[in-house]
């Protein structure tokens, strides 16, 4: 089994105040895919990704990276090969400048400091920022701090890259940005988001929770198509598979 993928296998896990948060949740996804997790709120996302980077574990069945178990200790590997990318950048950015952010998972690992300067540049290049190396995180854009948090990733060479719906907040510029970024990398992704649309342009995959449970889990234009199975889930089309009914009159 390739080491970049990610498996679980009758994946559930209830909180301490026996709410069932993942129910019986099993999935593979394959190295170099881009998969999208879908669901209302509520439906079991959050809890998933953060199974991923062992903020938490199952209360049963099996979540693993490659063939690696997602357990305590195996966490140090496990965050080394999976990287994640929070929904709010200020989670994920604490220093006094972009380049300290970026270099502080490098410095963390004991990578020698004569070649923290050329992962750090890299990984800003990677996101099309590296002349804002020297400002301060507070002073950036929603856009710009979503690059500087994905940058702060990349600096790690993860081989998964987990993302929580990495384009809120963005205006419709760095929105595109960050959606021609994402296309142009080639880790294994999983991308919990209520973008349909981006879904639309970057995923080929989509896995749908409900409740906690896997609702469906197929080609995203076939699942984007079951009118049903969306409203089912709480869901609707992306607009770009909606029909315009004004387009519609003036053509007739």
């Amino acid at each position: 089994m390739s080491h970049n993928t990610i498996t679980a296998k009758d994946l559930c896990y209830t909180y301490p105040d026996n709410r069932e948060a993942i129910k019986n949740i099993s999935f593979t996804i394959k190295e170099g895919e881009t998969v999208a997790l879908v669901g209302a709120n509520g439906a079991g996302k959050s809890t998933l990704l953060m199974h991923m980077v062992g903020i938490i574990f199952p209360s049963s069945g099996t979540l693993d990276i490659g063939s690696i178990p997602i357990n305590k200790s195996t966490l140090s590997l496990i965050r080394q090969k999976v990287g994640m990318v929070f929904q709010d950048s200020d989670n994920q950015l604490f220093m006094n400048r972009v380049y300290d952010d970026v270099a502080f998972g490098p410095r963390n690992y004991g990578i020698p400091e004569e070649n923290i300067d050329d992962i750090v540049m890299a990984s800003l290049r990677r996101v099309g920022i590296e002349h804002l190396a020297q400002r301060a995180p507070y002073r950036l854009s929603g856009g710009e701090k979503k690059a500087a948090a994905i940058a702060s990733v990349l600096s790690m060479s993860p081989d998964i890259l987990i993302m929580d719906e990495p384009t809120t907040g963005l205006d419709p510029s760095a929105r595109r940005k960050l959606i021609n970024t994402l296309l142009s990398f080639k880790h294994t992704k999983l991308i919990a988001t209520h973008d349909m649309d981006m879904v639309m342009d970057v995923c080929e995959r989509t896995i749908i929770l409900n409740n906690g449970t896997l609702a469906a889990d197929g080609p995203t234009t076939e699942i984007f198509s079951d009118k049903d199975l969306l409203k089912a889930c709480s869901l609707e089309q992306p607009y770009s598979l909606m029909s315009c009914s004004i387009c519609n009159t003036m053509r007739e």
